[in-house]
Formats: structure tokens, sequence, C-alpha cells
């Protein structure tokens, strides 16, 4: 029993989930079971989904900040490297929002130099 116990933990520092059956419950109670088990499964994988949300919301606020940054220092005090990389963002950004376009670095550039062309109102 002891040595039960120090595997569970083992593997749960590992980042397991451990579950354990008596055989005799496994015998009486397989749906109820097997249905347990389904509910932790999926109970995880929703775990993982909402983790690599997150994960990606999280780099998506990265970019923009990057962006922003550039944008508001816009002068030869921003490194080179961050330069090329916000470049690269804004290009990413651009696919997204218009996926039907192709974009070359020189245009993400010049969008991040100059700004987008403002919309006139109609007369």
């Amino acid at each position: 029993m002891e040595r039960d116990f120090k595997v569970n933990e083992k593997l749960r520092d590992e980042g397991w989930t451990v579950l354990r059956f008596w055989e005799s419950d496994l015998k009486k109670n397989r749906e109820e079971i097997a249905f347990f088990v389904k509910e932790i499964v999926d109970f995880k994988k929703q775990k993982i989904l909402e983790s690599k949300f997150l994960r990606k919301q999280m780099l998506h606020a990265k970019k923009e900040s990057l962006i922003q940054n550039y944008l508001q220092r816009k002068n030869d005090d921003f490194p080179q490297r961050l330069k090329k990389t916000a470049v690269k963002y804004t290009r990413e950004f651009l696919y997204q929002k218009y996926p039907e376009e192709e974009f070359t670095i020189k245009v993400a550039e010049d969008l991040l130099h100059f700004g987008a062309p403002q919309k006139r109102e109609p007369r």
C-alpha cells in the first residue's frame, strides 16, 4: 500500500493523472467507471485547450505590444533586431486580416513607418 502511494505521488509530480480502481468495483460497476474515466479525460482535454488558447492570447498580446512600442518610438533608438521582429509580426497580422492578399516585408515595413491610409468620408 505504501509503495502505491509513493508511485502515485511520483506519477503526479511528473504530470500524470492517476486513477486506481478495485478489481471488484471494475467487475460490478464497469459502465460507471468507464463514464467516470471519460469525464476525467474530457476535463483534461478541456484544460489543455484552454491552456493553448491562453498561450496564443499571450503571444498575440506580446506581438501587439512590440508593434505599439515601435510605433511610439519610430526612431533610430529602436533596436534593429526588434524592428525586424515588429515588421514580421505586422506582416503576420496582415495575412490574418487579409488572407487572400500577398504582403511583402517591404509592405509591412512601409505600413509601420507611414501608417495605413485613412478611409475618406463620402461627401
